[in-house]
């Protein structure tokens, strides 16, 4: 891993930099150091320019700025960097957002410079419908008092916040910037510069809006942002604690596409969050490439701002054009209905909710829980059951876990984004359900790791069939494999040289490409072949290589005794007679 990003060392399974002189190396590393943190953008790309026409190794241009550029993807692609040598913040940014890997990816091929493709038009993404002379940043008194009073005004507000990532780790989060959107515009309050100027009543008169029961506000994971927004003020927190006419246009989506989804002219599953209601209405995505910028830092730079007026003018849009169909269709009321079999009783939207007893919670999700395929079932483990979480994928559950220095607050951020199910034990249930509704969290009550497997598969009446079994990666929860016949596994085995010296020996394979020569997959993963025993190679045919983390299975007499062992009472017709299998089984490296 490269942990400290501006010094120069080899990464593991990287060829050293033999390119540049240390003396260079250091001025450049100082220089794109310091534009990057006086956010001088244009500069900064400039300078990697000049840098890469000058240099015919990366390397070491990378190595500084992959954990700071908004590009760090492309040199993922570029070095051909494996999960191990790739930050943490990039993999998570390369989670969200997969197709910015694949773009990426394309950008190196044709030769592009970095930077090339961030400054492309994006027209592929949603538009601003608001002019830029209609985005108006408040960053003093005077603007402050003057877009309150705008605010005040108008019956209808999106609210956004923003603030520095922190990836579950690391100091609480402080809002960084405010958004709100009317009809006609949309204010950016800097809270940066405007925290230290704002009095008692500045703060007051915000969470006043909140608390107005005659302005309609409309949010998206409204929760996290009153979560965070909360921390700025008493006042602001007063007036969060007291919020009326909220409406979550998360929690509306998930009503709309159970009681009436025609209401929306799109419905391919391929984007997240805001994005993907933004697509289901209007055809194409939000833009997110600023998503994890960091907005602690000044000043914002021009993508920023429109990242930030997109988002929060967005889900005015949105309501327009929601009103609009329900029109058309018929739809009364449609933002006020609720699930099916809901009570008649409108739902009370205040920021956070009383958590129920743990008990009568568990119990109302036994009685009232419907079968679910186990690929269907997406959950999110914290770090005291990661055990469980390799437990449920290899009966098919997209388990995705905490990792053992992640804070239990990461979940939400999980829950938030994918609607995942959090499982959790101890305290951290009761602290996660006052932020998640609890039928989103699960407290696991047994110890041995295949009792909990029960639990949950029992708890949730989750379906597991044959087809279901190791159909994802114990390791990294991929779903995605490379089907290989033995003798790639035996050629690997008997030598591999640099990426460099391999370029021929490429074979294409089902599900991608590998090098013979380097060990290597042709998205860049290293297959990790050495851990497999040679007469398991001799043995066994085919082999199934983890497009993700390069870990290899294979189908073996092993296989039976785990369906007749312990996925015996969970997998439905565990007998695995007449099966046909095209999932990896058995023995994993």
């Amino acid at each position: 891993m490269i942990d400290v990003c501006y010094k120069h060392y080899p990464a593991k399974n990287m060829e050293p930099c033999t390119l540049t002189s240390d003396e260079e190396y250091s001025s450049f590393s100082t220089t794109i150091l310091n534009l990057f943190k006086e956010n001088k953008k244009d500069e900064f790309k400039k300078y990697l320019r000049e840098y890469f026409a000058r240099s015919s190794d990366p390397y070491r241009a990378a190595v500084v700025c992959i954990k700071l550029c908004p590009g760090a993807i492309y040199y993922v692609a570029k070095l051909n960097l494996s999960e191990e040598d790739t930050p943490d913040e990039v993999m998570e940014h390369m989670k969200m957002y997969p197709d910015l890997l694949e773009a990426s990816k394309h950008y190196v091929v044709e030769g592009q410079l970095p930077y090339d493709a961030d400054e492309e038009e994006t027209s592929g993404c949603y538009s601003l419908t608001v002019s830029e002379e209609d985005i108006i940043l408040v960053d003093t008194i005077e603007e402050f008092e003057k877009c309150t009073g705008h605010l005040k005004a108008s019956p209808l507000l999106s609210v956004d916040a923003e603030w520095k990532p922190t990836f579950g780790t690391g100091p609480v989060e402080h809002a960084a910037l405010l958004q709100f959107a009317t009809a006609t515009k949309v204010f950016l309050l800097d809270l940066i510069v405007l925290q230290p100027l704002l009095k008692d009543c500045h703060w007051q008169s915000i969470g006043q809006l909140f608390a107005n029961p005659e302005i309609l506000k409309l949010g998206y994971g409204i929760r996290s942002d009153f979560k965070v927004l909360s921390n700025l003020h008493e006042e602001m927190k007063k007036g969060i604690s007291c919020a009326k006419k909220i409406t979550d246009l998360n929690i509306t989506k998930g009503i709309l596409l159970e009681r009436c989804p025609n209401i929306f002219f799109y419905s391919e599953e391929k984007h997240k969050g805001l994005s993907d209601l933004v697509y289901r209405c209007f055809g194409k995505p939000l833009d997110k490439r600023e998503g994890f910028s960091n907005w602690a830092a000044r000043p914002l730079n021009k993508s920023q701002v429109i990242y930030a007026a997109g988002d929060v003018r967005s889900l005015i849009d949105i309501y327009n054009y929601l009103n609009e169909r329900a029109k058309e269709l018929g739809i009364g009321d449609w933002i006020n209905l609720e699930h099916k079999g809901s009570s008649g009783e409108k739902k009370k939207t205040v920021p956070l909710k009383k958590e129920e007893p743990k008990n009568d919670v568990l119990e109302k999700q036994r009685k009232s829980q419907q079968p679910i395929n186990a690929s269907d079932f997406v959950v999110v483990c914290d770090n005291m059951l990661q055990g469980l979480a390799k437990k449920l994928r290899s009966c098919g559950v997209d388990a995705e876990a905490l990792e053992n220095e992640e804070s239990w607050d990461r979940c939400y951020r999980y829950y938030e984004r994918e609607r995942r199910t959090v499982l959790t034990r101890g305290n951290n249930y009761h602290k996660l359900t006052k932020y998640i509704p609890s039928q989103f969290v699960y407290s696991v009550q047994s110890e041995p790791v295949q009792e909990q497997l029960k639990e949950i598969i029992e708890a949730f009446s989750v379906k597991v069939t044959l087809k279901d079994v190791f159909a994802r990666c114990s390791k990294c929860n991929s779903k995605k494999y490379i089907v290989v016949p033995s003798s790639i596994i035996s050629a690997m085995q008997s030598g591999v040289t640099s990426k460099s010296e391999a370029r021929g020996g490429w074979v294409e394979c089902e599900g991608g490409d590998v090098n013979v020569l380097s060990g290597y997959t042709g998205t860049g993963v290293r297959v990790r072949f050495e851990s497999v025993p040679v007469p398991v190679v001799e043995t066994n045919d085919p082999f199934y290589i983890c497009s993700v983390c390069g870990k290899c299975y294979w189908e073996g007499s092993h296989h039976k005794k785990i369906l007749s062992g312990r996925l015996k009472d969970i997998v439905l017709g565990g007998d695995e007679s007449g099966a046909v299998r095209n999932t990896p089984g058995d023995k994993t490296t």
